[in-house]
């Protein structure tokens, strides 16, 4: 850092002050008040990152996926909007998310601010659209994994092990056994305690 300071004041540059990393380093965790949607619903997030040239056929095959489940989702309550992002030249991220208003779960209450919790009113529970969720999240996760999308949101959602290829699969088993032989830390997470490699 030294050196590269002096590099670059030789050369006309100026130092300012690191302010982002002040920002972030003062505020590391914002509070999760964003796990309730502004009326106190629910919401699910399911992310796929594709190259660009298979973006449409993405989006085609989850509208697909969801549209026998439209009927039901108007019946219950449940939403769906979706997010889209070009990240640089090469990958297209897709964010479907369904929202709908039912029972909170404990860490609904327990995780974001009082004063925001203050402001919601707990919905009433609503176990068929909870269910209706289910049921297109595992749908739509299933089109992701048809078309080869990874994505961010790695952990019990994903079929994260069953999509690697043999030789990566190995690496991540045999890390898990000799980390975790008994299976412990997280069972199910990535799907390795599914895997014929861990069992």
């Amino acid at each position: 850092m030294i050196q590269a300071t002096r590099l670059a004041t030789a050369h006309g540059g100026v130092i300012i002050s690191n302010t982002i990393p002040k920002a972030a380093r003062a505020n590391p965790f914002e509070p999760l008040n964003g796990i309730l949607g502004a009326d106190g619903e629910r919401w699910a997030a399911l992310n796929a990152k594709v190259p660009h040239s298979d973006s449409a056929a993405l989006i085609a095959a989850t509208e697909a996926a969801i549209d026998p489940y439209r009927e039901r989702m108007a019946q219950h309550g449940v939403t769906m909007s979706f997010l889209y992002i070009a990240i640089a030249q090469h990958i297209f991220s897709y964010e479907p998310v369904l929202r709908w208003f039912d029972e909170w779960l404990p860490i609904h209450k327990q995780v974001p601010e009082p004063a925001y919790l203050a402001k919601l009113k707990e919905p009433a529970a609503n176990p068929e659209g909870r269910a209706l969720v289910d049921d297109i999240r595992s749908r739509v996760v299933a089109v992701f994994a048809e078309h080869g999308a990874a994505s961010n949101q790695i952990g019990k959602t994903y079929p994260m092990l069953s999509s690697l290829n043999p030789d990566s699969r190995s690496v991540l088993s045999a890390l898990k056994r000799e980390l975790d032989p008994e299976g412990l830390m997280n069972p199910g997470v990535l799907g390795i305690l599914t895997c014929p490699e861990s069992e």
